[in-house]
């Protein structure tokens, strides 16, 4: 079962990277898979997915005599190409091939890891009709490959070019007995010189690691079993090295000469293992060592350990006897494991001899190895717990049949299930003899769900159900006609019965078959770990009894597409791309892995998921007057790869012009609760309401409501489905026609070519049911540590909210980057992955699911929000009082977007009846314009823009150069304000007033100005420089923020202490608060940045105030940039306890300095000094810029006021520069009171200040 998923899985991929790797005219090239050569020594394995077909062949791991050979047809003779993939994990791996007996030795390149496959064409030389291609090492290495298959044909990125082997009759060296000797050299005499090795002669005959005395390790070429060992070496004063027998088991070499005391890691030592509970190392009996220069023998006797048929250890390593320079050193020692720094961790039969000489300089003259045979020796009996081979990470592994057999025990199984063939013995369950076998079977059960008979296969997934939900399918009772067995066992939850444990048992239950069938009766494995399971997986979404929504970027489909999961493992997705139903497929519905986990990645459709739909077009994407498809891939792509972005670079014409002209618009989806979706989209003034279903008995329905202008035709894929049926129109070559009209509840029909396969879904039914009735609102009072961390003033408390857990009762990864309340009873959250919940009287509800990054909202009522998310803007909707939203509007989708990480959407705020938002600028994406700088770019689309659209949904550019536009709000007078963090052509994070037209000094977007492109002269930085805006506020980086998010202001009116209409703004990778207090001079904006809390749980990004209890609640994410605070997410909020705090109210602009303004009196006679320094940042094509033109301030004078709150400090120079140099920013100043007793009292993060200086009072 499982591998024909894969196959089927791999060979769609297959072909989608054929086409667009290839073009049109390129011809698919014919596979051979490995699985179906002739093996000789080589097995087929299926670990490492990804592969093509049933599996991939491995086994050239430390094997020379392992031959692969494939016979392919050629059409012609001559010169032509083969491409192999393949994986290399431990190296690049050279390789001898062999065509038509001809051979030729080439290195395939590492691929990293045994993960990841790759490809490469070679040219070879091809006779018409039938050729042999064979491969196989050129020598005995771990640094092998496995052959997943061979294709005729250049299909690859990468060729290499083979050489002939070349024979040669040169005498070998003792360098020739490695392999890749590396940095060891050839010389023909040495001398000891202190702690080092001096070559005194250069030439043949010894070999030295390197002349400074540390290289690489080396390994002999040769694996060897029993053996007896010379060496003679020479080390330098305190040198280090060692014998790895076996590459495994490490004879100490160390200049101990002269230690009266010594332990295992003396000259003649067996070093430790590795961690030490896994084996103490063994002192050798003497201390031989030579004084360092002189000549030194190590003289062993080593015998391998032996292992049986099954595996099985049955004797340890064994050095009969080890000499050092004479002297017995160790005798009759058994190994018990690798020792530490070797170079495996397992045990094998064979292996090579391998020398430190990365630890000190080594010589060595002589070595030499006679291959015996000890077998005679007679060595001790091991228990049962030494008996167990070894892993490759060293651990002993678990015989999974002797685990097996102990659980079907230990778990009660036995009881009800007959494990013999003796068919006389009744018990409650049915006979398990027979059922599973090494190749499964096909079984006959009760479907429980439909009450019907069906055939499954007898495998490890059906296994897994059986357990975790065991009245899904019930066994049929041959000795009772065939009535299904009583649905009586007990549901196995993780708790009670580990993955890992059902894996054993499978292992075990495959032995009880008659030979032929059996499994192996021992099996060795890794210490095994539990088995993914979807329902703890926090990035699964799980379909139970109802239908869900994920939007995603999911390979395949364009990134605003919406994908739907139903219940029984059926899922499809619709692409605003195409109009369309692009993907159907049965199995788990999707995991967004990739969008939760750092700097998210794509995401994918369940673990084993069979599509159905396979490189054919779209179902029912409309055919458009022109006679072409309806294609948006102008605004959405479904591949947004190099060629796609340099395209859209390109182009010179007006933007949004060319989006009016593709006519066409997902208007809103329907989402009412445990009912199938509703798409409503309308193409050239054609109206289409679509319910889209895929059914059980393998085929699909959809239910189309229209308004139709004219006849339309729709796409009907005829490679993967059949018997089309329609209750309106005709089907006909490809194209569904629906005649002109009004037209409800026109039915369609059509059946899947392919046999469905089921995919048993583990953990699907027994993960909790769905919640969805609320979860209380809890806050807890952060403890004395974290409050003191905060750094805030005692007048403010901390608290951590318990975030909600996801529908099934799992932890789930809350970011809370939208706050908004609509009255003291009600507030709306939206997250990045968790979507968008309602607090209603202090209990959360999931008000709307399956989101994309969704960062801010508006709300317009109490069942009414707008959102932002990366595609767009939503409105959610609320039609019946739930605390459901059943209906979700698209406001705005103009934009390109393309699922990159960085395609942010900030916002929305309100602004004259409409909306605005923010987009941020592409990060890495294929072939994008940097307008010189090194990260952020941009394929086009309107990224680096602000955006408006008004109520009637009418769309518009507003402003533009942006870069990483994080924060928007509108201020207390109705003024746009942004903030933007640091990076190219922005020198340090700042914060902005916001004017419809201006250009706000990042040029990249610049390139979507209408008429214009990348190369155009008007959209370069020294065209533009002296036309970008002044920044009301700087934050300089690292001393205040780095990332800042989103502004609010106090409007409690004292309530939340004296700093009435301040601005609060917050930082993602500081983890902290500032306040803003702005004031305007000379009508122009400016003001100052006061510390208020720091070092909070993780990255602050929103900041918005409660209305019932005043409190600050704090939005927080650290998850993509890292947050000083180290938390995932977190959401916390703080209180004002009434205090007067000990603060800095704020800082004003004289004519000749500065007014500092406290809340409470200071001790001015006693002070302290203040210092003042200044400097200014340069925006240019750089990311970031350092502090430029600093200066210390020379101050001429400090006057209090009569009440000691104010204190005016005056400068001998105060003023701006007379000339305005390009790309500078304004100037600004720091004032530090960290040394005044007000700065001892408050401590160090409350007693600075920033003030950007733009102006000064004349």
């Amino acid at each position: 079962m499982q591998s024909l998923t894969l196959k089927s899985f791999f060979n769609f991929n297959i072909l989608l990277m054929s086409l667009c790797a290839m073009g049109d005219t390129k011809p698919f090239h014919k596979i051979y898979e490995a699985e179906d050569a002739k093996r000789d020594q080589l097995t087929i394995k299926n670990n490492h997915l990804g592969f093509s077909g049933e599996g991939f062949v491995e086994g050239f791991y430390n094997n020379a005599d392992g031959l692969l050979t494939f016979t392919v047809q050629a059409k012609k003779t001559g010169p032509q190409y083969i491409t192999v993939r393949y994986a290399a994990g431990f190296g690049n791996a050279v390789i001898i091939l062999g065509v038509n007996k001809e051979e030729q030795e080439f290195s395939m390149p590492s691929t990293g890891s045994w993960k990841i496959w790759s490809e490469v064409s070679i040219p070879v030389s091809l006779k018409q009709g039938t050729n042999a291609i064979s491969f196989k090492m050129k020598e005995s290495t771990t640094q092998c490959l496995n052959i997943d298959y061979l294709s005729l044909g250049k299909s690859a990125k990468k060729s290499i070019k083979p050489r002939p082997r070349v024979a040669t009759n040169a005498s070998p060296t003792l360098r020739d007995a490695f392999f890749k000797p590396g940095g060891w050299e050839d010389i023909a005499d040495a001398k000891a010189v202190g702690h080092k090795l001096i070559v005194t002669e250069e030439g043949e005959g010894m070999l030295i690691n390197g002349r400074t005395g540390k290289t690489n390790n080396i390994s002999t070429k040769k694996h060897y079993q029993d053996i007896e060992f010379h060496l003679e070496f020479m080390l330098a004063k305190g040198s280090n090295a060692g014998v790895y027998f076996m590459g495994r088991y490490e004879i100490q070499i160390l200049d101990s000469y002269g230690k009266d005391k010594w332990g295992f890691d003396v000259l003649g030592g067996l070093y430790q293992r590795w961690p030490p509970q896994r084996g103490a190392g063994v002192p050798a009996k003497v201390n031989a060592a030579k004084k360092p220069g002189e000549w030194q023998t190590m003289d062993v006797i080593f015998r391998a350990p032996r292992f049986d048929e099954t595996g099985r250890r049955v004797s340890q390593a064994f050095f009969k006897e080890v000499k050092i320079n004479g002297q017995l050193a160790q005798e009759n020692l058994y190994a018990v494991g690798p020792t530490r720094s070797s170079q495996y961790n397992d045990e094998a039969p064979k292996g090579p001899i391998m020398i430190q000489g990365d630890h000190g300089p080594i010589v060595i003259r002589k070595m030499t190895v006679k291959e015996i045979d000890l077998s005679h020796i007679k060595t001790k009996k091991l228990s049962p717990d030494e008996q167990r081979p070894l892993a490759q990470n060293g651990d002993p592994m678990i015989d999974m049949v002797a685990m097996g057999k102990d659980v079907f025990q230990n778990k009660g199984c036995i009881e009800c299930h007959n494990t013999t063939t003796n068919d006389q013995i009744v018990k409650t369950g049915p006979a398990i003899y027979g059922i599973f076998q090494k190749k499964p079977i096909s079984i006959t059960v009760k479907e429980s769900a439909e009450d019907h008979i069906v055939n499954l296969p007898a495998d490890k997934a059906y296994l897994y159900q059986s357990l975790r939900e065991p009245t899904a399918h019930l066994s049929l009772n041959k000795k009772d006609n065939n009535k299904a067995f009583l649905p009586i066992m007990p549901a196995f939850t993780p708790e009670t019965l580990k993955d890992s444990e059902i894996e054993a048992l499978y292992h075990y239950l495959i032995t009880l078959n008659e030979e032929k069938n059996a499994g192996p009766k021992v099996s060795w494995l890794n210490k095994p770990k539990d088995e993914y399971n979807i329902w703890k997986d926090r990035g699964s979404v799980i379909v139970q009894d109802r239908p869900r929504m994920q939007r995603a970027d999911i390979p395949g489909t364009s990134a605003r597409s919406y994908f739907v999961g139903l219940p029984g493992n059926l899922n499809y997705s619709f692409d605003p791309r195409s109009m369309g139903i692009s993907m159907i497929w049965n199995g788990p519905f999707v995991s967004i892995n990739g969008m939760m986990n750092g700097r998210g990645k794509s995401n994918s459709i369940g673990d084993k998921a069979i599509l159905w739909t396979q490189g054919t077009s779209d179902f029912f994407t409309p055919y458009l007057k022109s006679g072409r498809l309806l294609d948006r891939s102008f605004t959405e792509s479904a591949r947004a790869d190099s060629h796609y972005v340099s395209n859209n670079l390109k182009f010179e014409g007006d933007y949004l012009e060319e989006v009016r002209k593709m006519d066409s618009k997902l208007l809103s989806v329907e989402t009412s609760k445990g009912k199938l979706p509703k798409f409503n989209y309308e193409v050239e003034g054609n109206q289409l309401e679509l319910t889209f279903e895929v059914l059980k008995n393998n085929s699909i329905k959809a239910i189309f409501n229209a308004q139709l202008k004219r006849d339309l035709s729709l796409s009907v894929p005829t490679s993967n489905f059949t018997d089309f049926t329609a209750s309106v129109g005709t089907v006909l070559d490809g194209k569904w026609t629906i005649p002109a009209g009004s037209h409800e509840n026109i039915n369609f029909t059509a059946k899947r070519k392919s046999k469905l396969k089921k995919v048993h879904t583990a953990g699907v039914n027994s993960a909790p049911r769905e919640n969805l009735l609320g979860q209380k609102v809890q806050w807890s009072k952060a403890n004395d540590a974290e409050q003191k961390k905060a750094g805030m003033d005692q007048a403010y408390t901390l608290y951590n909210a318990e975030v909600p857990k996801d529908i099934h009762g799992r932890k789930q990864l809350f970011e809370p980057l939208g706050i908004e309340f609509l009255n003291k009873d009600i507030a709306f959250v939206t997250t990045r992955t968790a979507g968008v919940w309602k607090v209603v009287n202090d209990k959360w509800f999931l008000f709307s699911e399956g989101h994309y990054d969704s960062l801010g909202l508006v709300i317009e009522s109490e069942n009414s929000i707008v959102i932002g998310e990366k595609p767009g803007l939503t409105r959610l909707i609320d039609s019946d009082g739930d605390n459901w939203a059943d209906k979700r509007e698209n406001i705005s989708d103009q934009f390109r977007f393309s699922g990159n990480y960085h395609e942010y959407l900030h916002g929305p705020i309100s602004y004259k009846g409409g909306y605005l938002y923010n987009l941020n600028l592409t990060h890495n994406l294929p072939s994008n314009y940097k307008a010189g700088g090194n990260f952020m770019g941009t394929g086009g689309g309107l990224k680096g823009w602000m955006c408006y659209v008004d109520k009637d949904g009418n769309f518009s550019t507003f402003a533009n150069g942006f870069r990483s536009p994080a924060g928007l709000s509108l201020s207390p007078d109705k003024e746009i304000i942004y903030t933007e963090n640091q990076g190219e052509y922005v020198g340090t994070s700042k914060v902005f007033k916001v004017e419809k037209g201006k250009f706000y000094g990042n040029p990249t977007g610049l390139v979507d100005l209408p008429g214009h492109t990348f190369k155009s002269p008007e959209v370069q930085w020294d065209a533009v420089k002296d036309k970008r805006e002044l920044a009301m506020i700087l934050l300089p980086h690292n001393k205040v923020m780095n990332a800042p998010g989103n502004p609010t202001w106090d409007l409690t009116k004292g309530a939340f202490g004296p700093f009435k209409d301040q601005m609060f703004l917050g930082d993602q990778t500081q983890s902290c608060i500032y306040r803003i207090d702005t004031e305007t001079i000379n009508g122009i904006d400016q003001g100052v940045v006061l510390p208020f809390a720091n070092k909070l749980a993780s990255g602050v990004m929103r900041l918005t105030f409660d209305p019932k209890d005043k409190s600050l609640w704090v939005g927080q994410t650290g998850r993509g940039w890292r947050a000083r605070g180290g938390a995932e997410s977190s959401l916390q909020k703080i209180t004002f306890n009434g205090q007067e705090p000990n603060a800095i109210y704020t800082i004003k602009v004289n004519a000749k300095g500065f007014d500092i303004h406290f809340i409470k009196a200071q001790d001015s006679q006693n002070f302290g000094p203040i210092k003042v320094s200044s400097w200014y940042y340069e925006d240019s094509r750089h990311y970031g810029s350092p502090e430029k033109g600093g200066r210390s301030e020379e101050i001429s004078s400090i006057k209090w006021s009569a009440d000691k709150k104010t204190c005016s400090v005056e400068f001998k120079s105060f003023k701006i520069e007379d000339e305005k140099v390009a790309g500078h920013t304004s100037r600004v100043y720091y004032l530090d009171l960290t040394q005044t007793s007000f700065g001892k009292t408050v401590g160090a993060f409350l007693s600075k200040a920033y003030y950007t200086l733009n102006s000064i009072p004349k």
